[in-house]
């Protein structure tokens, strides 16, 4: 990856066609409600409240 390519901060995609393939890829993900119907455990939460 050349610097003219580097995101200039620590974005998930670099230009806007990844935005929305992303995108679509995050509706695909199914909720920790629909994870828990299936039996699964949903990952933990990755912040905690202060």
């Amino acid at each position: 990856m050349s610097i003219k390519d580097k995101p200039k901060n620590s974005s998930m995609t670099r230009n806007e066609e990844e935005i929305k393939q992303h995108g679509k890829e995050m509706e695909q993900l199914k909720t920790n409600k629909e994870i828990k119907k299936d039996g699964k455990v949903p990952d933990p939460k990755q912040h905690k409240k202060k």
